[in-house]
């Protein structure tokens, strides 16, 4: 079966939200029951399921800016709109390191 992403927002809509309750009931799963090396797989596994999530929310925020969602909805940038439409916190700045100008 190959990758062929989405048709439309219902089938993009159904996608997510059956990822989401797969990993929902990952969290809720007996880990005790997984011996040591299937542990270290299944944490492979989820790291790269996390990377592939974060891989799609760039695509997400890419598209959103080009676009240009954030001037439609007088937001000053696309960071501004992505924070206020997901609920998202400022970055925080590593010690040391200065605002930029």
């Amino acid at each position: 079966m190959g990758n062929t992403g989405f048709v439309d927002a219902d089938q993009v809509c159904h996608l997510v939200g059956a990822a989401l309750s797969t990993v929902q009931n990952l969290c809720s799963g007996p880990l005790w029951t997984l011996q040591p090396e299937q542990l270290l797989t299944l944490g492979r596994e989820l790291e790269t399921l996390a990377r592939t999530v974060y891989a799609a929310q760039v695509h997400l925020a890419g598209e959103i800016d080009t676009r240009g969602l954030a001037a439609a909805r007088s937001c000053a940038s696309t960071g501004a709109l992505l924070r206020q439409a997901f609920n998202l916190s400022h970055a925080t700045r590593s010690a040391g390191s200065k605002p930029p100008s």
